[in-house]
């Protein structure tokens, strides 16, 4: 059975729509792509590097702006997260997460025969 090559052009169109709905979620996404490119080019990244921490910052600042936003708090601190966030970057984001389950994890048992 043939599939249908998907419309790209309804897709972006749909796209343009959400974001034109949703001004200051795509204000909040844009602050935090422009200041991880910014902090990154001053931190030496080039490249897919850099594009990639971008995008993983926007990603990060949607999903902390949508739990904003089911937990009540105001809208208008959503530019704020989408720079902070920017500005701490994917790096060390990950680093965060990374560190927080490492120190969740019980130590290994001491076996007491090979003492």
């Amino acid at each position: 059975m043939l599939l249908p090559e998907p419309d790209w052009f309804s897709h972006l169109l749909q796209a343009g729509a959400w974001l034109a709905n949703h001004p200051l979620g795509f204000f909040t996404g844009l602050s935090a792509f422009i200041v991880s490119c910014w902090s990154g080019l001053a931190e030496g990244r080039r490249g897919a590097q850099l594009l990639v921490g971008g995008l993983v910052c926007v990603l990060t600042t949607l999903a902390v702006v949508a739990a904003m936003r089911s937990s009540g708090l105001h809208a208008s601190w959503m530019p704020i997260v989408g720079i902070f966030v920017g500005f701490v970057g994917a790096d060390r984001i990950r680093e965060a997460i990374l560190s927080a389950w490492e120190s969740r994890k019980i130590p290994p048992f001491i076996d007491s025969e090979k003492k």
